[in-house]
C-alpha cells in the first residue's frame, strides 16, 4: 500500500481528530480568526444539514471502496466542505502554500477512498467557499 493510500485511511479513521486539529491550527495560525473560525461551524452545520435533506447516497453503497462505507449521506461532503472554510482562511496567510495544497488532497482522498463522488466534492467545496466568503463579507461591512 503507497503512502498517499495509508494516509487517506488514516485520514478516514480518525476524521474527527484530524479535522479537529486542522480547524484549531487555522484559528492559530490564520490572520482572520473569527471570520475562519465561525465559517467553519456555519460550514459544518450547513453540510451536515444537507445531508440530511437530500439523504444522497455515497458511491460506495453500490461499488467497492478501499475503506467501510459510512452510514451518512454523501451529498454535499462535510470533509470537502470544512477543508475549503481552510483553504479559504489561509488565503493572505503565510501559510497558505501549506493550507491549500493539505484542503485539496484531503478533498480528493474522499473521491480516492471511493466514499464520495466529484460532485459530492464539488459541492462539499462550494458550500465551504461560500460560506467563508459571506461571512467574510458580513464581519466586513460591521467594521
Amino acid at each position: 500500500m503507497d503512502i498517499f493510500t495509508e494516509a487517506a485511511i488514516l485520514v478516514h479513521y480518525q476524521n474527527v481528530l484530524v479535522l479537529l486539529a486542522l480547524f484549531l491550527a487555522g484559528v492559530i495560525l490564520f490572520e482572520r480568526k473569527k471570520a475562519y473560525a465561525q465559517a467553519g461551524i456555519m460550514a459544518l452545520i450547513i453540510s451536515l444539514a444537507m445531508q440530511t435533506y437530500f439523504n444522497a447516497a455515497r458511491p460506495c453503497a453500490e461499488l467497492a471502496s478501499l475503506v467501510p462505507c459510512p452510514t451518512e449521506a454523501g451529498f454535499p461532503s462535510v470533509h470537502a466542505a470544512l477543508a475549503a472554510v481552510f483553504l479559504m482562511g489561509s488565503v493572505g496567510s503565510k501559510w497558505f502554500f501549506v493550507a491549500a495544497p493539505l484542503a485539496l488532497v484531503i478533498a480528493y482522498s474522499r473521491i480516492y477512498l471511493g466514499v464520495h463522488t466529484p460532485g459530492q466534492i464539488l459541492a462539499g467545496m462550494a458550500l465551504g467557499i461560500t460560506v467563508y466568503l459571506l461571512n467574510w463579507l458580513h464581519m466586513r461591512e460591521k467594521k
